[in-house]
């Protein structure tokens, strides 16, 4: 596996915001959720895609980054992840990736059944992308 380039962490980035934004849309988020704002959106969507690619390269980068709180902390997990030319021997599951990015999204107010979809979809598409070997 190598690591993604900016173009497919944005692009998967946009794809969870989008997914975010329609369960905002048709209602079923909870309150927290119902004035959110596109900034927030995508910090919503930098939370889940920048820890999970973290622990699919390397269990330091995901033990570092896997609680994202601001934009800083974001940008800084991006750089490190873009930095990284190789998987580490030592990754973190796909289990705990699913449970902790889960977790984030229904702190921010996601019905457990859209957070579990929209993770498991991301999930899966970073996977492809990165055992593909070279960006999409």
């Amino acid at each position: 596996m190598t690591a993604l380039t900016q173009s497919d962490l944005e692009e998967e980035q946009t794809l969870v915001r989008t997914s975010v934004q329609a369960i905002v849309s048709e209602g079923t988020s909870s309150d927290r959720l119902k004035l959110t704002g596109l900034e927030i959106l995508a910090l919503i969507a930098a939370k889940v895609v920048l820890p999970m690619v973290s622990g699919l390269i390397s269990r330091v980068l995901y033990d570092e980054y896997k609680n994202i709180q601001t934009k800083r902390k974001a940008n800084a997990a991006k750089a490190a992840i873009l930095s990284q030319t190789e998987t580490s021997s030592e990754v973190v599951d796909d289990e705990t990736i699913l449970r902790d990015v889960t977790q984030t999204l229904t702190d921010e107010g996601l019905p457990k059944e859209a957070a579990t979809n929209i993770a498991r979809a991301s999930l899966q598409r970073v996977k492809l992308k990165l055992a593909a070997g070279h960006p999409t």
